[in-house]
């Protein structure tokens, strides 16, 4: 502390130079310590604020510069995926089955829009749309990312496109117009079961798909039935890009650069589409419910694979309402099954092949052996009814099979046995999945006594091989295994795989992937078994006791089989006319057949729900297929298509008028 004392003598003559400082005294340390760390603490201050400011300016600038650029350049960047066309679906003879067609859209950046409220406002009346329908979107759209577009409106018409178009950049901040490819299904809802349908992919599946999968994105249209599901990653291509540089307001300026999406493969199909046409088109045209299919025995090749009532490919498309739903479900023709493969039924007397190939190969019977049928068959205190009731007399295989004498088959049924049944069932394709491309296929039920055990918990009683010998009982099986069945008769034990597809080509590599015939089993069976087979399946159409006669077309040979699959006990329609049986309780009706007999090209086989007669009921269509089939060889009243055939598709139609 400074005093008032100078170091100068009094009467000295010097004057001091600070007067008011009269005495210096010896220095406070303490005080000076306590200004010293005052000053040094504020010092460091002033350098940790600094460092502050310099770490930051680091941190944003060098650390996290390239994350802040990036969100600088989508400021002014807007990147947009292009979603890419499916690939096309065509038939044998590349006929287009389905295609595409562009849908544009109308969707919202959310980044972009400044004003949210008005934009919906002026928006609207130029959809066409109420404003709270539009907020309805909005609302929709609230849990997803910020930067996911929300479609306010899909497939607007071409004055509403030019319109948006030429105001978006005034009016319009953040909307852009997006193109969809859809779906065109150019014959309708033909093939509809097997084709499929397309649905919004969910967040389920987004889940289950592998972390390197990145074709995927929210919103994307997916297969979701048929061989749209089954060949998805086929049929969906390779999205494309687009870079668009915005202004502040959201208002596009240019487009910086382009990748192109790549179109998914095309798939050819074996189907014949004007075969397949005529096949539905009678089917609908009589209300009918069942299913046909025509099968190359040679290949395994379909060229119809048709069920009945068709599937609405229309109401899936955008979603199926909930009353749509309800309505297929409630449905008792069940149009949702794809009956070719899915619908399982008493194959009726289609199986008495089976028998009569089990009883030669057994040695029970011969082609010789004669059984006398008086109308019924007695084993031990029951009484089993031939279908004749007056009875077929005395028979022989071949007229066996050509008459379908159930009393015939009973009696070998009983010396066969089941288990012998079911092997020679097994061989020939029935009670086991075929291996072709279709979802969901069942595989019926061919019984034996330790399936009867294993299932019911019951011994097997012989009573029940009755039953089954003329393919009633617990027999169950589909129309594609009976057809494939029938195949296997006609190329004398060789069954082949069935199979839908016959390539897929990608249109950018020009690369084929071929789908070869595929041999599945070679059953050795004597040719003298399959001769008199043959000859009884012939005589079902060309003989004049046959149970098919109205089938037959001159100038061909087919060997054929009718079946009626009972559905219901005799004692419910038990004195009803057959116009009086209701229809939930009258018998299936199955036709099967293979042509030309003497060196087989085809199979078909034809199933008509609660049609009480296969030769009535399923035997028409099959001719028609036949019919179709050998046009050219056939003579010129024969060899004719139904008109609904050769007519053009909805897309070939419109074209032709442009």
């Amino acid at each position: 502390m400074i005093k008032k004392k100078s170091g100068i003598k009094k009467n000295s003559g010097i004057k001091p130079l600070f007067p008011e400082l009269t005495e210096i005294i010896e220095r406070d340390e303490e005080t000076v310590d306590r200004l010293r760390r005052r000053t040094l603490k504020f010092g460091l201050g002033i350098i940790f604020f600094f460092a502050l400011i310099i770490y930051r300016l680091y941190n944003l600038q060098i650390e996290q510069g390239r994350k802040f650029a990036q969100k600088a350049f989508s400021n002014r960047i807007r990147l947009q995926k292009l979603a890419a066309p499916r690939g096309r679906i065509l038939d044998r003879n590349g006929k287009e089955i389905v295609t595409n067609r562009p849908s544009f859209n109308v969707v919202l950046m959310r980044e972009d829009a400044i004003d949210p409220e008005t934009l919906v406002k002026n928006l609207a009346p130029v959809l066409h749309e109420e404003v709270s329908a539009i907020w309805d979107r909005f609302r929709e759209a609230a849990n997803t990312p910020q930067h996911m577009p929300v479609v306010l409106k899909k497939d607007i018409d071409w004055q509403t496109l030019a319109y948006i178009e030429s105001h978006k950049n005034t009016d319009f901040p953040g909307i852009e117009i997006q193109v969809q490819p859809v779906r065109v299904y150019a014959y309708g809802n033909l093939m509809s079961h097997l084709i499929g349908y397309l649905g919004i992919i969910n967040k389920n599946e987004l889940e289950q798909l592998p972390a390197n999968e990145r074709r995927f994105a929210s919103g994307d249209l997916v297969g979701k039935r048929g061989l749209e599901k089954l060949r998805e990653n086929d049929l969906h291509g390779k999205k494309g890009e687009v870079q668009t540089v915005v202004d502040s307001h959201g208002f596009v300026q240019e487009r910086d650069k382009k990748e192109e999406p790549f179109p998914g493969k095309d798939i050819y199909l074996t189907l014949d589409v004007p075969m397949q046409r005529m096949v539905e088109d009678m089917m609908a045209r009589d209300d009918l419910a069942g299913s046909a299919v025509a099968m190359e025995v040679n290949t395994g090749r379909l060229i119809v694979s048709a069920s009945a009532p068709e599937l609405p490919l229309d109401q899936f498309t955008g979603g199926i309402s909930k009353v749509n739903w309800q309505a297929l479900q409630d449905n008792p023709r069940h149009p949702q099954m794809n009956k070719v493969v899915q619908g399982v039924y008493p194959p009726g007397s289609t199986y008495k092949m089976i028998t009569a190939l089990a009883g030669l190969a057994s040695g029970v019977i011969t082609k010789d052996t004669t059984v006398s049928c008086p109308g019924y068959y007695k084993f031990g205190n029951r009484t089993y009814r031939c279908w004749k009731h007056s009875g077929h007399g005395t028979v022989d295989l071949r007229r066996a099979v050509a008459e379908s004498c159930d009393t015939y088959f009973y009696l070998v049924g009983q010396k066969v046995g089941v288990d012998r049944l079911a092997e020679f069932a097994h061989k020939m394709g029935l009670g086991a999945l075929s291996g072709i491309e279709m979802e969901n296929e069942k595989t019926g039920t061919i019984p034996s006594k330790a399936w009867k055990l294993q299932t019911k918990k019951e011994k097997w009683h012989d009573g029940e091989t009755l039953s089954v010998a003329i393919g009633q009982g617990f027999n169950t099986v589909t129309p594609l295994q009976i057809c494939l069945m029938t195949a296997t008769l006609a190329t004398n034990g060789v069954r082949m795989k069935p199979m839908i597809i016959d390539k897929i080509v990608d249109i950018h590599s020009g690369r084929v992937q071929n789908f070869p015939p595929e041999v599945v089993e070679r059953i050795p069976l004597n040719s003298d078994y399959m001769e008199i087979i043959r000859q009884g399946m012939m005589d079902v159409v060309q003989g004049p006791r046959g149970t098919a006669r109205k089938v037959a077309i001159k100038g061909l040979n087919i060997a054929g089989k009718t079946g009626t699959a009972q559905v219901a006990s005799l004692n419910r329609i038990k004195g009803l006319r057959e116009e009086d049986i209701p229809y939930k309780y009258r018998d299936h009706a199955w036709f099967t057949c293979y042509a030309p007999a003497e060196k087989p090209e085809i199979a078909v086989t034809v199933m008509i729900e609660h049609g009480l007669h296969g030769g009535s009921a399923a035997g028409p269509i099959a001719r028609a297929i036949l019919q179709a089939y050998f046009k050219d060889r056939l003579p010129p009243e024969e060899g004719r298509i139904l008109e609904t055939a050769a007519m053009p598709s909805e897309l070939e139609a419109a074209e032709q008028q442009l």
